[in-house]
């Protein structure tokens, strides 16, 4: 089974992406708070996280740094709630997957999870 980590300070979200993602072959773990999601990222390595990047008290950005530096094949979409954000420009840049922008694309979404998923990501 498939663990993706959903690190977002907004229960709705959580709520929607647990709904919408959660299969017999994907198990999604949540997470509200950057210090939660780290904890998370490092006892259930996930194969997969979606990632705020507006956290309160640590940016996304930064939490995005630390799983990176401790497994670089971990694919991390970020969420955003701007398309072209310049945050989210540069988090493709530090090398994060891709990202999705709020309100969600249900169906980007699952895309975007599908072919991270993938060996050859």
């Amino acid at each position: 089974m498939t663990k993706i980590l959903v690190i977002d300070d907004d229960r709705t979200i959580t709520h929607l992406v647990q709904r919408v993602l959660s299969d017999d072959e994907h198990q999604v773990l949540t997470a509200l708070t950057a210090d939660e999601g780290l904890d998370l990222a490092r006892t259930a390595t996930p194969d997969v996280v979606l990632l705020d990047i507006m956290l309160p008290r640590m940016s996304g950005l930064e939490v995005f740094q630390r799983i990176h530096a401790a497994d670089r094949r971990v694919p991390v979409i970020f969420i955003t709630s701007g398309a072209g954000s310049e945050s989210a420009i540069e988090a493709i840049q530090l090398g994060a997957y891709d990202y999705v922008a709020k309100p969600l694309d249900v169906a980007e979404l699952k895309r975007l999870v599908v072919q991270a998923l993938k060996p050859d990501g």
